[in-house]
């Protein structure tokens, strides 16, 4: 679908779990279901189609609880693991749970990585710091129209609801009724 409608798309690799699990959703999910993650064959053919994969880390750590040896590792290593499995530059990062700080982006810097993305939704202006870049998240059980409304609205809440008390919100602001 993503190619019919000439969408690029990224995937960010998580590179010593390729063609394993998610083994972090073990506890972090309420659950505790795991879900298989790409092999190398299946990522090397969606890269044939234009897809572009990244860096998550080796094994999705939450990097500010690291010390900067691990930190160092997790960071500097899963860009030297996906640069040999992909055979070309490893440029961005995108943080496990979103969660990073001044030490973690410092790191990700000398790591050689040029940008890096947080969970924070919303739009990137020109003047954001391209290590705190925002992204919205999309998931297999999003319809189409939550996708357009995430998209729309630069929010990861893609309810009807949060559309309808969004235009709202910037009708009445717009007639100076409520404050934006």
């Amino acid at each position: 679908m993503l190619a019919a409608l000439g969408w690029p798309a990224t995937v960010f690799l998580v590179s010593q779990l390729i063609g394993q699990r998610d083994a972090w959703c073990e506890a972090h999910n309420p659950s505790g279901i795991t879900y298989p993650l790409m092999s190398a064959s299946h990522i090397r053919e969606l890269r044939e189609q234009g897809f572009s994969f990244h860096s998550h880390t080796r094994h999705h750590a939450d990097l500010p609880t690291l010390d900067d040896r691990a930190l160092q590792e997790q960071l500097a290593g899963a860009r030297e693991d996906l640069q040999a499995l992909l055979g070309e530059a490893v440029d961005y990062l995108a943080y496990p749970y979103g969660r990073y700080d001044d030490r973690v982006l410092r790191v990700a810097q000398s790591a050689g990585y040029r940008a890096a993305f947080s969970v924070q939704p919303g739009f990137n202006r020109r003047d954001i710091d391209r290590f705190r870049l925002r992204r919205l998240d999309v998931f297999g059980t999003d319809s189409a129209t939550a996708l357009r409304r995430k998209i729309t609205f630069g929010t990861n809440n893609g309810s009807l609801e949060y559309g309808i008390r969004y235009s709202t919100k910037r009708m009445l602001g717009r007639l100076g009724l409520v404050k934006l």
